[in-house]
């Protein structure tokens, strides 16, 4: 992975997830982070515990500590760093949005792939053979027929449709 092709991702997905939000269904958010994320990854921006993970943190976060966050959590476990450009901003977008395990299985049903949500050899083959462009094109579709089956989904439909769109336009740019 290029560090510039990590840093172009982090940009952009910095712009679409924005700063706190209390949702009803889901709870609080910030930066695309949720309180159970902070305490997960509370020591990769120095929180000494758990427990220091709390709201006031969660409302406090920074820009940059939520970069620390969506590389260690979102970036890393979805092996984007094994993934051309622009597919790798795509599946990093999936991963923050539904997590790592979902932006993989969307990644292999687009590949044609039997969709475990593990990154194997067999998904690091077919990444290696395979149309960026149209990979990208098949994942927007199936993350749109995903996304219509969540229960927060009427809520949240022009939003995600929105971002689903934009994010696919924006990845096959890049490829």
């Amino acid at each position: 992975m290029a560090v510039a092709t990590w840093t172009l991702s982090g940009d952009k997905l910095g712009i679409t997830e924005g700063g706190y939000w209390d949702d009803p269904v889901g709870g609080p958010t910030n930066r695309g982070i949720t309180l159970g994320t902070l305490r997960m990854y509370h020591s990769v921006i120095g929180l000494t515990s758990p427990e220091a993970a709390n709201l006031a943190a969660l409302m406090a976060l920074s820009e940059a500590d939520a970069r620390k966050i969506w590389k260690v959590g979102y970036w890393d476990r979805a092996y984007c760093d094994r993934l051309p450009i622009g597919l790798d901003y795509a599946v990093f977008d999936i991963a923050i949005n539904s997590g790592p395990p979902v932006a993989i299985k969307l990644l292999q049903q687009a590949l044609g792939l039997n969709p475990d949500g593990v990154f194997g050899p067999k998904t690091a083959s077919a990444v290696a053979r395979c149309n960026v462009p149209a990979t990208i094109a098949r994942m927007g579709s199936a993350r749109m027929q995903f996304m219509v089956k969540l229960k927060n989904w009427k809520p949240n439909a022009t939003g995600w449709a929105l971002r689903v769109a934009a994010v696919t336009s924006d990845a096959i740019a890049l490829a």
